[in-house]
C-alpha cells in the first residue's frame, strides 16, 4: 500500500537535508547541482511546497548517495513507500522484508525470483533498483487511482458549468 505523503515525512527528510548541510557534509549549491534543480526549487522542496515524492528516482537515488542514506530510508522520508519497509526481519538480509511484498504484486511479483533464497543471491544494487521499479509502480498506481477518482467529480462540475450556461445564455 502507498502512502500518502505528508508533512511530517516530507519535514523529517528537510531536516536529514538540513543536518546534513549544517554539518558540513554536503552543501545546498551540491545538491542543486546534483540534483539538476533550480536553487527556488530546493527552497521549495525544504519549505514543504513541493513535495519531495515527486522527484524522480534518479534524483532520489543522487539524494540517498549525498546524504549517505540507503535510497529506500530517502524514498520512505519523501513519502513514496510505507515506513514499515525499513523493518527488516534480519538485519543479515537486508530488503528481505520487501521481496514478500513485492512476489505479491500482480505486475513485479512473476519478474522476480521464486523464492526468497534466490533474490538474496542477487547483487544489492539491483534488489534495489527492483525496489524502485516497484515504488514507481505504485506511485503511478496511486496517481491514476487519484485521477480515476476525481473524474466523476469533474464530469458533475462540467455537467453544473453547462448547465449554469445554457440558463445564463439569451434565448
Amino acid at each position: 500500500m502507498l502512502v500518502k505523503n505528508n508533512l511530517i515525512e516530507t519535514a523529517q527528510l528537510a531536516g536529514e537535508v538540513r543536518a546534513a548541510i549544517l554539518e558540513g557534509r554536503v552543501s545546498q549549491e551540491e545538491i542543486c547541482v546534483e540534483l539538476s534543480i533550480s536553487p527556488s526549487y530546493f527552497r521549495s522542496l525544504m519549505n514543504g511546497h513541493r513535495d519531495w515524492g515527486g522527484l524522480s528516482n534518479d534524483k532520489l537515488y543522487s539524494l540517498a548517495d549525498l546524504l549517505d542514506l540507503e535510497p529506500r530510508q530517502v524514498w520512505v522520508l519523501a513519502g513514496i513507500l510505507p515506513a514499515d519497509t525499513l523493518i527488516e526481519e534480519d538485519p543479515d538480509q537486508p530488503l528481505s522484508g520487501t521481496w514478500s511484498a513485492m512476489r505479491r504484486d500482480r505486475l513485479v511479483g512473476p519478474l522476480l525470483p521464486e523464492t526468497q533464497e534466490d533474490w538474496q543471491l542477487l547483487p544489492r544494487a539491483t534488489r534495489i533498483r527492483e525496489l524502485a521499479m516497484w515504488a514507481e509502480i505504485l506511485r503511478l498506481r496511486a496517481v491514476h487511482a487519484a485521477a480515476q477518482s476525481l473524474a466523476p467529480e469533474k464530469k458533475a462540475h462540467k455537467a453544473e458549468s453547462l448547465q449554469e450556461g445554457l440558463e445564463a445564455s439569451p434565448s
